[in-house]
């Protein structure tokens, strides 16, 4: 099972962090490998999202359930359907004296037995590329 887990400090606000990270509709806009994003039973806790991943050759659609919680700055996505045996990401953003901690976490298994020697060897650059594309997108946002 692949895991990927990091550190960094932007100089934004930890709501802004949130905000810009739960606002899952905007990710094709920024994120590399998403294509597009639908958002359905919103409720003020979360909701659930179906995604289209991927690259010319191949793409697939993943579903997933996301769980706010707003007042611990905190974002948890579970797999629902979709490419994954399974899939479990957290966002933590935690204020500091330079601005926001941002703990990043993705846990996940392919589930295709064809696709895992492809695509894992590329995990932990794909998910840092993930949020260096969110921190250039604050950066696009907040200045």
């Amino acid at each position: 099972m692949p895991t990927h887990s990091e550190k960094r400090i932007v100089p934004y606000s930890p709501a802004q962090m949130y905000s810009l990270v739960a606002d899952v509709s905007s990710y094709p806009d920024f994120l590399p490998w998403v294509n597009s994003a639908c958002l359905y039973n919103q409720t003020e806790n979360g909701f659930e999202a179906d995604l289209s991943i991927g690259a010319t050759f191949m793409n697939h659609a993943y579903s997933s359930k996301v769980v706010l919680q707003p007042d611990l700055y905190r974002i948890d996505v579970t797999h629902t359907k979709g490419p994954f045996h399974h899939l479990n990401n957290h966002w933590i953003f935690c204020e500091c004296n330079d601005g926001t901690e941002i703990e990043f976490f993705l846990d996940f298994e392919l589930s295709n037995p064809f696709l895992k020697p492809v695509l894992q060897p590329f995990l932990n650059q794909a998910a840092s590329m993930m949020v260096s594309a969110f921190e250039t997108r604050a950066k696009q946002l907040f200045g």
